[in-house]
């Protein structure tokens, strides 16, 4: 999907990790003639230093459990556009989203994708809250909420 999308937009797409799709991946990008602009990264140790240098992370998934690469993002403040999957679809507002297998409508997020816009920066908003030191904090404020209870 992602790559059908990208024949519609401008720009170099990078794609990170491994695994039993790259052949097919290939022979994709050569029929859409994106040589030139796809590149298949392979397995990377270094894809936080990726984020940081794109203009964008797109999630393009048929299906999602909890995807690290989703939080990972929103945590280096990158902005971001997604399928319809679960965790997108619950932190994510409903612009930033389209619905699955959709090449047209995935081609049109990333065209639209504007990183200063209101929905990007309640994202990078939301993202506080899945920082290491918030959720200690806010756990920790959890216990004390209820053994200050229990003195009650």
């Amino acid at each position: 999907t992602l790559i059908d999308a990208f024949s519609e937009v401008s720009g170099t797409l990078l794609i990170a990790g491994e695994g039993p799709e790259r052949e097919a991946l290939e022979q994709k990008i050569q029929a859409r003639e994106l040589d030139a602009r796809v590149r298949l990264l392979g397995h990377r140790t270094d894809a936080g230093l990726l984020m940081d240098a794109c203009d964008a992370m797109v999630i393009s998934s048929r299906r999602e459990g909890f995807s690290y690469v989703f939080a990972e993002a929103l945590l280096r403040q990158c902005p971001i556009v997604s399928t319809d999957v679960p965790v997108a679809n619950e932190v994510l507002p409903p612009e930033l989203l389209c619905p699955i297998d959709s090449p047209i409508a995935l081609a049109r997020l990333m065209r639209e994708l504007d990183p200063e816009s209101p929905q990007q920066l309640q994202a990078r908003e939301i993202a506080e809250s899945l920082a290491l030191d918030t959720m200690v904090a806010n756990t920790l404020r959890f216990y004390r909420q209820l053994l200050d209870a229990d003195h009650d």
